[in-house]
């Protein structure tokens, strides 16, 4: 029995093993080892009406791909309250979710089917309420602070991005601030 950590690059990896033994009898293999990247990654900056999402593609290299944050319209994200906003749509797509606005209620549905989860949250409300498989309850977007709440500003919603991602239980990984 032994153990060997080393890095692996994206895609396949070939691993040599030469084992000897006492009586220098000597045995030899090779695995192949692929590393995978299972999710996108997505890079977002301030001022930047853009997002860069990562995929690693069938040979194991990342792909880049610019994206419009707000499709047509030239949004950026936003530093408001010391937490970054967003309009949600367009990330929320290129995760796998799906986005339903209620303008009587002024409510966005945030469903990402994946994870059996949906986030409710209503402009201008310090409270949001997640249902996913340990059933429906309300929480607060920013714990202590109820300054932090959906916003609109020129006519777009704007919805804090670090509690998206961590109420989908995304890793931080998936989200860099630039």
């Amino acid at each position: 029995e032994f153990s060997y950590q080393t890095n692996l690059h994206y895609g396949p990896n070939a691993i040599h093993i030469k084992v000897i033994d006492y009586a220098g009898n000597t045995t030899t293999r090779e695995l192949l080892v692929s590393k995978v990247m299972n999710r996108k990654k997505i890079i977002f900056q301030i001022n930047n009406p853009n997002m860069v999402v990562e995929t690693v593609n069938e040979e194991g290299n990342i792909e880049s791909k610019l994206q419009p944050i707000d499709p047509g319209r030239g949004t950026t994200p936003l530093i408001y309250h010391g937490r970054t906003f967003i309009p949600i749509r367009a990330f929320v797509q290129v995760i796998g979710g799906k986005v339903y606005w209620n303008g009587t209620e002024r409510k966005v549905t945030i469903i990402l089917p994946s994870r059996s989860t949906r986030i409710e949250l209503w402009i201008g409300k310090s409270k949001a309420r997640i249902t996913d498989s340990q059933g429906s309850r309300w929480i607060q977007i920013e714990k202590g602070d109820n300054s932090v709440k959906p916003f609109i500003r020129n006519g777009r919603s704007f919805f804090p991005l670090r509690f998206i991602v961590e109420n989908f239980g995304l890793s931080p990984d998936n989200i860099e601030w630039n």
